[in-house]
């Protein structure tokens, strides 16, 4: 299932040059006319993504490399187009190297781009509004949590929040994602004319907003302990921003109602700039803190290569992001020495998750708040081996491929998603024995996806098979674990390579194309892939008939 690819609010990526040079997986039907544009196992052109696109049809399902059940390669369906010559791809055609050229080429200019610009990349905004696209009906989605603000507009304080449009007909057009902070600019149900602003939002920093109306009591806000006191540039207002401090203290800003009692607290993390003064009379909507997206609009000189890198290699991130593991309710609970609690509880299933969050962390939910599995509790990149365990593999192979493009085209970089597909399907190859069950298998053994399915087809019906989970592993960890013991000297630690090689007794059937280069036989690519890298050669003597005969 493929969509438009959004960074932030703004589009990035169509789905026009997503789906363009793709195979179709269902049939493709416009939803006013029933008319059928594409039909399965048909090719999306140019001229059939734009009926799509006109068609209003936002997703589409298309045949795609990490769904492919080759076991050798992949198939021309699954691979769709040669981009080079928009047509069906030859069977024989070298598309890992292809992909690995594709991805590697536009590298060099990640670092160039950025380097004229005296160290920093400017970097778009991103949208901060959102217009109606036709004449439509807005309605709030999924119990969207909002406050009246003093204009008497609403104001969203959930984390992520869902609007929707919908024709005279009740027909969705589209939804639209929402952040905290976004101001509502219509009612809900209420019907709008196009062009009509309905929503905007301050697209350079997250805020912390109020829900309550009362008076501002700040708890641990110190300054030269937990916050520094700066100028504004633009304003000349004095600001409070938050500082990484050690002493034990957790900075929260209190609203009290007028009998001085408690109605609510908000934590404030590290780096936030503080916009309210003790004191201060407050009502809900009311900004009490930002906390600046910098990297939104200066990046630093390499923020594409490293990022890139992180992901291809699978590496843990430095400050890596929290994820909720089940679905359920979340009850933030404050704790000694700045640490927080939050607890995620799902009444239906009886479960319950608790997870410490360390001081200066900031919190991406609140109290009362809904969370899917695989969310964000806190911020930070996430590590995609948790998304693997709660989420599964499908989840990862969209977030590995949705992250990387999303870095080249920030920089201005298209590269085709089936060539990010390709090294991502490598990247999932492998699988971890669980359970052996009557195999020759070990626990803890991590084997090709392929061979351990037929290891298990290859058992007798009354013996047990061997389990495995999904194991997400580096291209460079993939390339030396390759199946080939001649293609993973080639590349790094030849000595241990050849070493385990020999002690295992391994052989190399010469599949791949470096082991043929190496070794000097023809490459089963292109016509050598059905002569299997054998060239018929004359007996001796065949030979000496020849020569005789000149």
């Amino acid at each position: 299932l493929i969509s438009s690819l959004t960074l932030g609010d703004e589009e990035i990526l169509s789905l026009k040059d997503r789906i363009t040079g793709r195979v179709a997986l269902d049939n493709i039907v416009d939803i006013v006319t029933d008319k059928i544009i594409v039909r399965a196992g048909e090719i999306i052109d140019e001229e059939k993504a734009d009926a799509i696109i006109e068609a209003g049809i936002n997703k589409i399902r298309i045949r795609s490399v990490l769904t492919c059940r080759s076991e050798k390669g992949i198939c021309a369906k699954c691979y769709g187009w040669d981009v080079s010559r928009k047509k069906l791809v030859n069977i024989g055609e070298a598309v890992g190297i292809i992909a690995a050229q594709s991805i590697g080429e536009p590298g060099t200019q990640l670092t160039l781009r950025t380097f004229h610009t005296g160290g920093a990349a400017s970097r778009g905004t991103g949208a901060s509004s959102y217009k109606a696209p036709q004449d439509c009906i807005v309605r709030y989605l999924e119990n969207l949590k909002v406050v009246r603000n003093r204009k008497g507009r609403d104001v969203v304080i959930q984390r992520e929040g869902k609007i929707g449009l919908y024709d005279d007909r009740g027909r969705e057009i589209d939804t639209y994602n929402l952040r905290v902070g976004a101001e509502i600019l219509v009612k809900n149900g209420q019907k709008v004319e196009t062009g009509k602003v309905i929503v905007h939002w301050d697209p350079y920093s997250i805020p912390v907003i109020s829900e309550y109306e009362g008076t501002v009591k700040f708890i641990d806000i110190v300054v030269g302990k937990t916050v520094k006191e700066e100028i504004d540039a633009t304003t000349g207002i004095r600001r409070k921003i938050v500082i990484k401090h050690k002493e034990e203290m957790d900075p929260q800003i209190v609203i009290l109602d007028d009998k001085k009692d408690k109605l609510g607290a908000y934590h404030i993390p590290d780096d936030a700039h503080i916009m309210v003064e003790e004191g201060d009379k407050i009502y809900p909507g009311d900004v009490l803190a930002k906390i600046f997206r910098i990297e939104r609009r200066v990046q630093d000189i390499t923020g594409g290569l490293p990022r890139v890198t992180e992901l291809f290699e699978a590496r843990t991130p430095k400050n890596p992001a929290i994820l909720s593991e089940i679905e359920g309710k979340v009850e933030v609970i404050p704790g000694e020495r700045g640490l927080r609690k939050v607890i995620v509880s799902n009444q239906e299933t009886g479960s319950r998750k608790e997870y410490d969050i360390p001081p200066g962390k900031h919190l991406l939910v609140g109290s009362g708040d809904i969370v899917k599995a695989g969310e964000r509790i806190t911020d930070g990149h996430v590590v995609l081996k948790d998304i693997l365990k709660i989420e599964g593999e499908k989840k990862v192979q969209e977030y590995l491929l949705n992250e990387i493009q999303s870095v080249y085209r920030v920089e201005g970089v298209m590269i085709n998603d089936k060539h990010i597909e390709i090294i991502i399907r490598q990247m999932l190859s492998k699988v971890r024995v669980e359970d052996p069950g009557d195999t020759y298998l070990l626990e803890g053994e991590e084997i090709d996806r392929v061979k351990i399915q037929k290891i298990n087809e290859a058992l007798p019906k009354n013996k047990k098979p061997a389990t495995f989970s999904p194991q997400v592993l580096g291209i460079t960890r993939v390339a030396l674990s390759s199946e080939s013991f001649i293609s993973a000297a080639s590349f790094q630690e030849t000595m241990k390579v050849l070493t385990n090689a020999a002690i295992l007794g391994a052989e190399d059937h010469l599949e791949g194309l470096k082991e043929n280069v190496i070794l000097g036989r023809l490459i089963p690519s292109g016509t050598g892939l059905f002569t299997n890298g054998k060239r018929e050669s004359l007996s001796e003597p065949v030979l000496q008939e020849e020569t005789l005969k000149k």
